[in-house]
């Protein structure tokens, strides 16, 4: 039977790890373009996509505690992916944990479970 399952990716990137506060950047990581922010001492993780024209979320600036889009200044909140301007726009959290060996994304997989046993 195939199942929905996540996959859980070690980030090691140094950049990410040493986030200061109110910083946004760029990272890859597996094949997926990520836009952190750090704000009020918590590490958000975003697709690096604007959802109104594609723009990388990651060339913005955060203002106020909003991630502000560098193409129309539209505006999300990086804990929730919302817009506080009612435009209807959603940025797209990616999972984030933070274990005690370091951060990790969640990638949502399809796998194959035989028998109440996860193959792949």
């Amino acid at each position: 039977m195939l199942v929905e399952r996540w996959k859980w990716i070690r980030v090691r990137d140094p950049v990410v790890l040493q986030l200061r506060e109110g910083a946004v950047v760029r990272s890859m990581v597996g094949s997926a373009q990520i836009c952190w922010v750090r704000h009020d001492g918590q590490l958000h993780a975003l697709e690096d996509r604007c959802p109104h024209q594609g723009a990388a979320l990651s060339f913005g600036q955060l203002e106020d505690g909003l991630l502000v889009c560098p193409l129309h200044r539209y505006r999300f909140d990086p804990a929730t992916g919302r817009s506080p301007d009612g435009e209807g726009e959603r940025a797209v959290l990616v999972p984030l944990e933070i274990r005690v060996d370091g951060v990790y994304l969640g990638r949502q997989v399809m796998g194959l479970r035989l028998f109440g046993v996860d193959v792949f």
